[in-house]
């Protein structure tokens, strides 16, 4: 046994003192400077590139053997670009192994590495000579190496990459690598860190700092690799990401390389994101569990679960969804397959006391590198109210092979949707929103909606829309006609509606509007602004406040702040209306063109309704053409400029006896019964009510005054005729007429005479004062009137309306001609008879 021991120990202190040997003539004989040329020449060889060695190499000792390196660069030295730069860098390889002529590495530490990739102009790369060098040069047999490091550490290391192109830059900084005790199939520690940045050539920025820990196990020999307790931690930043979102991902890697499968277990994805001036995140957390078969090149996802959550200043608390999922897909042939897709989510809202609760459920299939997606079948529940319904889209340029090909080139959208029967009153409830009361309490109970989805790359349609309420039923299509521009459209047709029965009951107090504020204006300019609109609604029949209308049309456009209302009308009152209108708000004020026309319109029933008796009857006609600007009632009421011209037919005044009025007035000047030798009261009997025949007035507009130009009326017993002016803001007014009486009335005398009657003051004054005859102008007419009648007595008729004077005058020199031409005949007779002789 003591030989045994002596032996041993002679054969190990032989192998030590050989080692201590050889280490001794490495480090005395063998100098690793003096092959820094064949080392550089090698790199020439090898990779057409330029090594330099600056610092000198250097041995390190027992028990491993390595060489340290200072400061070496490789550079392109024709283009003169560095490609990689390093401060120092170190390898040592285990002793013992060497003797068995193994290179068993111990530890390798890298400091302060630089890697420089530049994409030039031209699409060449600044690695483009070395990679081609590399790839024409044949694999030579190198030692084997075992893998079974002790320490690996990196740190204070770079890459750079500069599009010259672009104008964009990227960069990994601050990479640090560590890991112990690696060595194949067995578990070993590994951290990893970098710092991302992307600067772009408008100046925006975008950082990453990154930080990845997990336990790493290689079986190279079986092809299995496992990464366990994964744990990758990112924050963004920079001007693109202000707000700062942070990442985490955790999950565990399994990958069999021979089975060709990776497995990822228990992915938990959790991220953050601060939304500027609110203390609430928005945050995302996804968890699912996946296998990636390589050989079937095919990717499943199950147990797949998704929560996110959004703050928003506009809304009482965060929007948040849950949504869960199974699905797979081959990237091969494009299939994807999702036999059930569950989202719940709940979207609050201002206006709503409680949030909205949506629930859906449904398939989806399809296959992405055709372009083909489908929902074969779905149900969305919200507010109580169930809609079913599929859709189809198909996507063709997803196949395509040209470049540039946009999405939704050859796009083709169908489907349907359709609602179950509901009451709009449980969907209120729903939302904790009081019902209206209505003057019909049946209304609001019965609703339903269903349609047609058609699309294509140009538009996206509802068609064949079926929406009823209650006793109403719309019908036509509405979308999206133009999805570049993003235009609304609608064709719509109502068969009925009874709005009235949809408003308060009569009997319940109205609410006193509140004033709007001085600022605010009657149109919605900001949202005028960005309408883009093109919107038909046609109406059977409308019942409005009572008032009744039929054929309603209406057409109007939008777009570029501008509003064209081509059709605005109907039929009320045995008449017709149209108001086309044109609206724009490009400027800082709203510009308004109204062209109102009203085509023989019953104004008795309109009027009862306004002012709950029966006053006035007639067919009445109206055209106008008003411009105006503004956003108030006031601005426009002084802006108004235009025509505007009004015609009554066959009309007739209640209750009010013109005639008595007149003939009241009359009564202060007797002298003009002298006309007709009747009274006051025998010519206010001749009516009880006012008929009018026709009234026509011609009228033009300018900042807010009405001009009218001529003022014509057949009363029947009596014409009017005149002009004047009325102010719309201050209601003011001011008109002249002449006022011939009818002979039937007057007799035929007076009906020669008209009389004179002004209008003038405000009508926010006293109504009954407006109107008077001119009293001036009365005095003279009475005058001339007892003047005809005294001079009817000498004979002297027809003063038409001349002055008594000059009545006589006439009445004279009529006389003395006919006494020149009596004399003259007594002349002729006798010397007619003094010739005879």
């Amino acid at each position: 046994m003591k030989r045994a021991l002596k032996i041993a120990g002679m054969v190990a202190g032989s192998v030590i003192g050989l080692v201590v040997l050889l280490v001794a003539v490495l480090l005395l004989v063998m100098d690793p400077n003096d092959y820094k040329p064949e080392i550089a020449a090698l790199v020439k060889k090898k990779t057409d590139m330029d090594l330099l060695i600056t610092d000198r190499l250097e041995w390190t000792l027992w028990p491993n053997i390595g060489v340290a390196l200072g400061k070496t660069s490789l550079t392109d030295t024709d283009a003169k670009e560095t490609l990689v730069a390093v401060d120092k860098a170190s390898v040592s390889v285990q002793l013992l192994p060497l003797l068995s002529k193994k290179i068993q590495i111990d530890a390798v530490s890298l400091d302060g590495a630089k890697v420089r990739f530049i994409v030039h102009a031209d699409g060449s790369t600044s690695w483009d000579r070395m990679l081609a060098k590399l790839a024409s040069t044949p694999d030579e047999e190198s030692a084997h190496v075992a893998f079974n490091i002790k320490k690996l550490e990196v740190k204070n290391t770079s890459a750079l990459i500069k599009d010259e192109k672009s104008g964009s830059q990227r960069s990994v900084d601050a990479v640090a690598v560590k890991a112990s005790d690696i060595g194949m199939g067995k578990a070993f520690p590994l951290h990893l860190g970098f710092t991302f940045r992307q600067d772009g050539a408008d100046g925006k920025s975008l950082t990453a700092k990154t930080e990845l820990d997990t336990t790493l196990k290689l079986d190279q020999e079986n092809e299995v690799y496992d990464l366990t307790g994964l744990v990758l931690k990112t924050a963004l930043g920079g001007s693109m990401m202000p707000d700062a979102p942070t990442g985490v991902v955790k999950a565990s890697i399994h990958a069999d390389m021979k089975a060709q499968q990776i497995k990822v277990t228990a992915l938990d994805v959790a991220a953050v994101y601060p939304v500027h001036g609110l203390s609430t995140s928005a945050t995302v957390q996804l968890n699912a569990d996946i296998l990636a078969d390589l050989g079937k090149t095919r990717l499943s996802v199950n147990a797949l679960a998704l929560k996110a959550s959004w703050p928003d200043a506009t809304r009482p608390q965060p929007l948040s969804a849950a949504l869960a999922a199974t699905l797979s897909t081959n990237w091969s042939d494009g299939e994807l397959d999702a036999p059930q897709i569950v989202l719940n989510a709940v979207v609050p809202d201002k206006a709503y006391p409680r949030p909205l609760q949506l629930a859906y459920n449904g398939p989806a299939k399809g296959n992405w590198k055709q372009g083909r997606f489908s929902i074969p079948q779905f149900v969305l529940d919200a507010a109580g109210v169930r809609t079913r319904g599929l859709v189809d889209v198909l996507l063709p340029a997803m196949a395509s092979t040209e470049a540039d090909t946009p999405i939704k080139k050859g796009m083709v959208i169908s489907g349907s949707l359709a609602t179950a029967a509901f009451n709009p009153r449980n969907v209120m409830a729903a939302l904790g929103i009081a019902a209206p009361s209505t003057a019909d309490t049946s209304v609001l109970k019965r609703a339903s909606f269903a349609a047609a989805i058609q699309g294509d790359e140009q538009k996206v349609l509802l068609k064949n829309i079926r929406l009823t309420l209650d006793d109403s039923t719309l019908t036509g299509e509405a979308g999206i006609s133009d999805l570049a521009s993003l235009r609304q459209y609608a064709r719509l047709a109502l068969d009925r509606l009874d709005a009235d029965r949809y408003l308060p009951p009569s009997t319940t107090p109205a609410k006193t509007a509140a004033a709007a504020p001085a600022s605010s204006g009657v149109l919605p300019v900001a949202l005028l602004k960005t309408q883009n609109l093109d919107v038909v609604l046609t109406a059977g029949s409308l019942k409005i406040m009572t008032y009744p209308v039929s054929s309603f049309r209406l057409a109007a456009t939008a777009g570029k702040g501008v509003v064209n209302v081509s059709e605005l009308k109907g039929s009320i009152f045995s008449g017709g209306f149209s108001v086309p209108a044109n609206i724009n708000v490009q400027g800082a004020q709203p510009v308004l063109r109204l062209q109102p026309r009203l085509e023989h319109m019953e104004i008795g029933p309109l009027a009862r309704k306004i002012l709950k008796k029966d006053l006035l009857e007639g067919k009445a006609s109206y055209t106008g053409d008003l411009a105006m600007h503004g956003n108030t009632m006031d601005a426009w009421m002084q802006s108004v400029t235009g025509s505007s011209d009004l015609k009554l037919e066959n009309g007739l005044l209640h209750g009010v006896n013109a005639m008595k009025e007149l003939t009241n007035s009359l009564g202060k000047y007797q002298g003009l019964l002298v006309l007709t030798g009747k009274d006051a009261e025998m010519l206010a009997s001749k009516q009880n009510d006012t008929e009018i025949a026709s009234f026509s007035a011609e009228n033009t507009l300018s900042n807010g005054v009405l001009n009218s130009k001529t003022v014509n009326a057949d009363l029947k017993k009596a014409r009017v005729a005149g002009s004047g002016t009325f102010n719309l803001v201050t209601q003011a007014l001011d008109y002249k007429f002449s006022l011939n009486l009818d002979k039937s009335v007057s007799g035929e005398k007076a009906a020669a005479y008209a009389l004179p009657v002004q209008c003038k003051g405000s009508l926010a004054g006293n109504l009954a004062a407006l109107c008077r005859l001119d009293s001036r102008a009365i005095t003279d007419m009475a005058l001339k009137a007892a003047a005809a009648k005294g001079l009817e007595k000498l004979g002297i008729k027809g003063l038409d309306g001349k002055a008594p004077e000059a009545a006589v005058k006439e009445k004279v020199d009529e006389e003395k001609q006919k006494a020149k031409e009596k004399l003259n005949e007594k002349l002729n007779e006798g010397l007619n008879r003094l010739f005879k002789r």
